[in-house]
């Protein structure tokens, strides 16, 4: 099982922006729609990565942010919330 091509790397910021954000029932919805074609320029377009770069740019993002953050801890409850999927960068093994 895989993702299909493309896949989309959004910034929680610029999602909760772009998504069309609306409120029903008191809870918070957010709607995307994207063209998944290779050619198009939509508001998505920023954010297409290939599956097989998905990886790679997840971890750059992360290094990114260790230098910016050094090493952070998430809060306490974060790991109580539903649905919620840490990642994080595996450590080197030595040969």
């Amino acid at each position: 099982m895989r993702f299909g091509e493309p896949t989309f790397l959004v910034p929680s910021k610029d999602f909760h922006e772009l998504a069309a954000p609306s409120v029903r029932a008191g809870v918070w919805r957010f709607t995307m729609a994207a063209t998944m074609e290779p050619r198009t320029r939509d508001r998505w377009h920023a954010y297409k990565v290939g599956t097989l770069e998905l990886g790679q740019r997840l971890l750059e993002i992360m290094r990114e942010l260790k230098k910016s953050y050094g090493r952070a801890f998430p809060p306490a409850d974060l790991f109580a919330t539903a649905d919620v999927l840490w990642v994080r960068p595996g450590r080197r093994r030595l040969s």
